[in-house]
């Protein structure tokens, strides 16, 4: 991974410039900048300076911009001094790779990365973020959130409008609702790995609420949702 200070810049007289940092494994990726003003069309950029890190390559865009004073020079098309050397993640995409390593860029880093966090880190996310460490833990929605809610998602505004259900989805929801009672409540056996559902609970071991499940996606790109693998050659995404 290659993390630089760069400045692209407008090549005709009088164009503007930009200083920004990037990290990349391909240095012709054509990248020249993350920058909101729409006035400024960059068509090539000069890498002023490589860093080891991508810690230490902002630290460095901190530096050329207080040199040039880009915020006050109208030369420049940046709109303020960069001031955190944390990873400004406006635009970009997660990624991760088998190792379990995540980083942020706006192109594919390579081709053992996958977007998304990974597997392990969701998993850890879930466990810190169960119980009362939810910050929704024990609150309800009001009626007036539910019906904002409901106005913000009918007719034209909801995704799904006029888009008719597949047949073979219908067949499997019919599958999954038949014998299901009338008001019955899902329940969850934590120890066996099992869920139903019931009027009442099913007994001593089962509580309230329904199986994690994952989404899962093949090499041809089809995603399915479900508790275990649907098979040896699904891997756990939802994007290739």
């Amino acid at each position: 991974m290659y993390h630089f200070v760069y400045l692209s810049f407008e090549e005709f007289p009088g164009g503007r410039d930009y200083i920004g940092v990037h990290s990349t494994r391909d240095l012709g990726d054509g990248y020249l900048g993350s920058f909101k003003d729409k006035t400024f069309n960059p068509t090539n950029k000069i890498i002023l300076q490589f860093c080891k890190t991508r810690k230490g390559a902002v630290e460095a865009e901190i530096r050329w911009q207080k040199v040039f004073s880009v915020a006050e020079d109208s030369q420049y098309a940046n709109r303020a001094y960069q001031t955190s050397e944390k990873f400004d993640t406006t635009g970009g995409t997660v990624w991760h790779n088998p190792q379990g390593e995540h980083t942020v860029c706006h192109t594919d880093p390579g081709p053992e990365w996958s977007k998304g966090v990974s597997p392990a880190l969701r998993e850890v996310r879930s466990i810190r973020f169960q119980g009362e460490r939810n910050p929704n833990y024990g609150k309800t929605q009001t009626l007036e959130s539910n019906l904002k809610r409901a106005e913000a998602l009918r007719g034209p505004k909801n995704h799904n409008y006029g888009r008719p259900r597949d047949p073979e989805v219908c067949a499997k929801i019919s599958v999954t609702k038949s014998g299901v009672a009338t008001g019955s409540t899902w329940w969850v056996n934590p120890e066996l790995n099992e869920e139903t559902h019931s009027r009442s609970c099913p007994g001593e071991g089962w509580v309230k609420g329904r199986l994690k499940r994952k989404w899962w996606i093949n090499s041809e790109g089809k995603t399915k949702h479900s508790v275990k693998s649907p098979g040896p050659e699904w891997k756990q995404g939802r994007v290739l």
